[in-house]
């Protein structure tokens, strides 16, 4: 989905509703604009940190919307790895990530496709080694507190799975055929 820039908007160009991306200079719609089903703004003053992404729930409910803020994904010639956590507070990445690989499946997708879900992680996947342990932080652009979910275990590991399916999934692209 293409999606506004929430907290981050220019409250001069019309904030977490505003245009966030063009293509040949003109605005792509996305998730927030006019959304008929979206009652609760991510950042309205909840006590921080807040859990903003069932915003992105509601979101889809605007069927007609979500069907013109979709990426076509099936659009791609290439291989597709996709990295997700299963708490993500920012987004729904583990969701996002299925409804990609289903439409890749549906249209038959012939190149690689491969989904690394993790139980446990947030938003920030990382490298491993890197710590895990900073779950809120404030926005850098509006300033409010929130969290990227998972636990610090639980990141750590997923920061570690993803970087060895990173390279598996690599390894599997490069290696000659035979």
């Amino acid at each position: 989905m293409v999606h506004g820039a929430q907290g981050a908007g220019d409250p001069a160009r019309g904030g977490w509703q505003g245009v966030t991306w063009t293509r040949g200079g003109e605005p792509l719609t996305h998730l927030w604009q006019d959304n008929k089903a979206v009652h609760w703004h991510p950042w309205g003053g909840e006590a921080p940190p807040n859990r903003h992404h069932s915003v992105f729930f509601e979101g889809l409910k605007d069927t007609d919307l979500a069907a013109r803020a979709r990426i076509p994904i099936e659009n791609t010639k290439a291989a597709v790895l996709l990295v997700s956590g299963r708490d993500d507070r920012a987004w729904p990445s583990s969701l996002y990530s299925k409804m990609v690989v289903s439409t890749l499946s549906r249209h038959d997708h012939p190149h690689l496709v491969r989904h690394l879900d993790f139980d446990d992680a947030g938003h920030a996947i990382n490298l491993p080694f890197v710590p895990s342990t900073q779950l809120s932080r404030e926005h850098p652009v509006s300033k409010v507190p929130y969290t990227n979910g998972g636990t610090p275990s639980g990141n750590a590991r997923a920061d570690e799975g993803s970087w060895r399916g990173v390279l598996a999934f690599l390894d599997e692209l490069t290696r000659p055929a035979g």
